[in-house]
């Protein structure tokens, strides 16, 4: 649109960041793919989650998944998306960010709300 026409162009240090961060990049892909793998491996015949294959976000109809998880210290996404009358979405997000024991402490806390957990 003309409205967005004259906007001023990328800031030179974010520039600079772009340019320099492909192998950051690269390596937190990998963590994330490697997170997400993990992540399915552990909750392999589950009857709680649906995902698609290799894609971080994981869904549930069971919103109370959010309320089990913040008392044991996790904390999800749970929000009524696009209006606040809609459907109440849960969410979990797996990120880069994990570590392999956050995503372990995730599956088992998931496992145990179906009733299914390790012993």
């Amino acid at each position: 649109s003309v409205f967005y026409s004259a906007c001023s162009p990328i800031a030179p240090s974010i520039l600079w960041a772009l340019i320099h961060s492909k192998e950051l990049y690269l390596q937190n892909l990998q963590k994330l793919r490697n997170n997400i793998r993990h992540f399915n491996q552990l909750l392999t015949d589950n009857q709680l989650l649906e995902w698609q294959e290799d894609y971080p976000v994981y869904w549930t109809s069971h919103n109370d998944l959010y309320d089990f998880l913040l008392k044991r210290g996790i904390f999800i996404y749970h929000f009524t998306y696009p209006a606040k009358t809609g459907n109440t979405n849960t969410r979990i997000v797996v990120n880069a960010w994990h570590e392999e024991s956050d995503i372990e402490r995730l599956a088992e806390a998931c496992l145990a709300f179906t009733g299914r957990a390790k012993s």
